[in-house]
């Protein structure tokens, strides 16, 4: 074994022994730094140190050590400190890994147990904040419909999330794609496209790239994506990889609504690195390593094996191998030590990332004997490093395309972790990381905020995992917007609630797009019921116990037609009105050569008005054509109107006047038209109605009050009259 007493050297490794047969216990000062034992009297045997260790994990501990003795090998094990160990923080667990071997005696029984213990507490932080950030994606993916890849140009290969897998609609459980699976998905129509622009972003180095296209799943069904990309060149410039998002935006295509994000759960999370201990002898130049050094640096030679320095030197990495001459070459008794990190190639081709802790020793002249340390493979915790730093452009991404922020809390604190997103979604300063759970209290609608908190409340004394609930909040600049909030808690081993992790997205085009259809279809509802009842009127009143059938359908269908017609110019102009002039020609159009004249200021009808304009000016021109000036040659029909003065308030008179037909006759009873003639306007519209039957033709004047006239067009602009030709061009 290697005389491990010089351990202390690694700023956060230490070492220790234990005599299997006394208890006895022993360990270096930076040992009784990690486990904070008193300075003046550290425990001098096992069970002395044990309340120094976690209650909970004291079994484990146990355990391992049981194991190690009786295989007679080494033993790693985790565990947390007691937290009422003097010089630890109450608030924050305090980690330490343990790596021991046995040592035999002479009989080949358990005498000791040689270890060495690391502090691990920022690996443990830094896995538990990679987790919380696996879950805000998660929930993100799940909520808001976005799928995630990375993008290998070189392999033609594509790592997807199960929310990818799902928005394309292959299987479930899919990982891994390629390319050319994917064209096969694009819609035909677009993959040209979506592939030019690809290729045109390669060209010109672009680090984003954005494009959206239709795929088609196996079912035939079309989806909208939006893709966004990151384009990550190595660093010769060649083999560009993506990493992207994809959002399925067909509800945004079809209803311009908010999208929500689909994303994926992260890899597998942060694994410890393997430690192995070393000394390089300055005037040999060979260096020793620990037994464990073959599995971490893929040698072939025993741990005590003698290896020239030179030769693990030249397997560092090229870009690397600068840095670490030149720290070694900085070793002087003023500076004895050094920390650095750097890329290895093993001998069975693998790279590997180290973390090298060591401390040089120097004769009296400061000249270096030799150098101890500890070598750490960290090569997941690069990867893990590397994949929390994509996972969070990830985040960010979706974020920015699909307006979806995420944060976390803890319950015992007021401050919130927030995204980019988040903060932009509740018009925070940009750069904004933290927040306030009572600033997002102030900023909370006050007539929302009481139901919000009392299903929060409710969700933990129901020890709920998720709930979700929608409610406006006022930006900065005094905006409301609805935000869709949906939360997941943890709890504690007894129960306790311990932190919430969610998601918020603005929902407020949707809510608009809600209430605004909500008018829309009352509004249709009236509308149809008011048709209704004036067709029901139309068909009862049309008739006639004198009449045939064939009359009483032709006379049904003139009064629908001219009904449909008033209803196609209020649709033209979204029943904002209709102008009269346009009224007067539909109605006149079947019976008009030269024998029409009208003429009159610009006005519109609103809506009502002109519905019911249109079926009196309907019921007067039928009266014609079949007894008054429309049913002689020599017949002619004068419409005018003009908006009255002095003291009538505005209100608009039509007067419709027959000449040149067959005598008139007054009718002995009046029927249907008559009454629409006479009664309409005055009972819908409050106006007047003098009907006359003159010997040389009908006049009828007609009064509407001016709430229901606007006018089309400036004074001095006005429509003045036309004659039939100029009313009603031919072909």
């Amino acid at each position: 074994m290697i005389d491990c007493s010089w351990l202390s050297a690694a700023p956060s490794s230490v070492s220790g022994a234990l005599d299997t047969k006394t208890g006895h216990f022993e360990s270096d000062a930076r040992d009784g730094q990690i486990h904070a034992y008193p300075p003046d009297a550290p425990p001098k045997t096992l069970a002395a140190a044990r309340p120094f260790i976690h209650a909970d994990d004291l079994p484990t501990l146990d355990a391992a050590f049981a194991d190690s003795e009786r295989a007679g090998g080494s033993c790693k094990v985790e565990y947390r400190l007691a937290a009422s160990n003097a010089g630890a923080d109450p608030r924050q667990e305090r980690w330490v890994a343990l790596e021991a071997t046995v040592v035999r005696d002479a009989d080949g029984r358990p005498a000791q147990l040689l270890g060495v213990t690391r502090d691990i507490t920022q690996r443990k932080r830094a896995e538990k904040a990679l987790a919380e950030r696996n879950l805000q994606l998660a929930l993100a993916g799940k909520f808001a419909l976005v799928g995630t890849f990375a993008f290998d140009i070189g392999s033609g290969r594509l790592q997807v999330s199960p929310g990818y897998a799902v928005m394309h609609g292959l299987p479930e459980e899919t990982e891994e794609t390629s390319r050319a699976g994917w064209r096969t998905r694009v819609y035909p129509d677009d993959l040209s496209d979506v592939e030019a622009g690809f290729h045109q972003a390669l060209a010109e180095r672009r680090h984003e790239h954005y494009c959206e296209y239709r795929i088609v799943r196996s079912g035939g069904e079309v989806r909208w994506i939006d893709s966004r990309s990151f384009i990550f060149y190595d660093r010769n410039g060649t083999t560009p990889r993506l990493v992207g998002a994809n959002i399925d935006v067909t509800q945004r295509k079809l209803t311009k609504a908010a999208l929500a994000e689909n994303q994926a759960s992260l890899a597998d999370a942060l694994v410890a690195g393997q430690v192995m201990a070393f000394e390089w002898d300055a005037l040999t130049r060979q260096s020793r390593r620990s037994d464990n050094a073959a599995l971490i640096l893929g040698d072939d030679e025993g741990g005590v094996t003698g290896s020239p320095r030179n030769e693990f030197l030249g397997r560092i990495h090229a870009d690397d191998r600068q840095t670490f001459r030149s720290r070694m070459r900085e070793l002087c008794p003023g500076n004895p030590s050094y920390v650095l990190s750097f890329r290895f190639c093993c001998r069975d081709g693998r790279q590997v990332w180290l973390e090298e802790a060591a401390k040089g020793e120097f004769d009296a002249t400061g000249r270096l004997l030799r150098i101890k340390g500890l070598t750490r493979d960290i090569t997941e915790r690069k990867r893990a490093e590397l994949a929390l730093e994509e996972r969070n452009v990830q985040l960010a991404l979706a974020g920015k395309a699909a307006r979806v922020g995420s944060y976390a809390y803890s319950l015992d604190a007021d401050v919130m972790q927030v995204s980019e997103g988040y903060a932009a979604l509740h018009g925070l300063p940009e750069g904004t990381a933290e927040t306030t759970r009572s600033e997002w209290r102030a900023r909370t609608h006050p007539e929302d905020l009481v139901r919000v908190e009392e299903l929060h409340t409710r969700a933990i004394r129901e020890r709920l995992s998720e709930y979700e609930i929608e409610y406006r909040i006022f930006r900065s600049e005094g905006e409301i917007r609805w935000i869709e909030s949906r939360s997941f808690i943890s709890y504690a081993p007894d129960g306790s609630p311990r932190r919430v992790v969610g998601v918020n997205i603005d929902v407020t085009e949707r809510r608009r797009a809600e209430d605004q259809q909500r008018v829309l279809v009352a509004e249709l509802d009236h509308r149809v019921k008011n048709v209704l009842a004036t067709v029901s009127a139309i068909v009862t009143q049309t008739q006639d116990a004198g009449s045939s059938l064939v009359d009483f359908v032709a006379a049904l269908d003139r009064r629908i037609k001219s009904l449909a017609r008033t209803h196609e110019l209020l649709s033209q102009s979204r029943w904002s009105g209709v102008s009269l002039a346009e009224i007067a020609r539909r109605e006149f159009a079947p019976y008009a050569a030269d024998n029409v004249e009208i003429g009159g200021p610009s006005v519109t009808l609103k809506a009502e008005a002109a519905q019911a304009m249109a079926m009196v000016l309907h019921e007067l021109t039928t009266n014609a054509a079949k007894y008054g000036a429309f049913s002689d040659r020599n017949g002619r029909v004068l419409l005018r109107w003009r908006l009255l003065a002095n003291g009538s308030h505005g209100r608009l008179a039509v007067e419709w006047q027959e000449i040149g037909g067959p005598p008139v006759l007054a009718p002995s009873q009046s029927g249907y038209g008559t009454a629409i003639i006479r009664e309409l306007i005055p009972f819908e519209l409050g106006g007047t109605v003098e009907l006359a039957f003159a010997d040389d033709g009908v006049r009828c004047r007609m009064e509407i009050p001016a709430e229901w006239v606007s006018r089309s067009r400036p004074p001095g602009k006005e429509f003045k009259g036309l004659t039939s030709a100029q009313a009603f061009p031919r072909d």
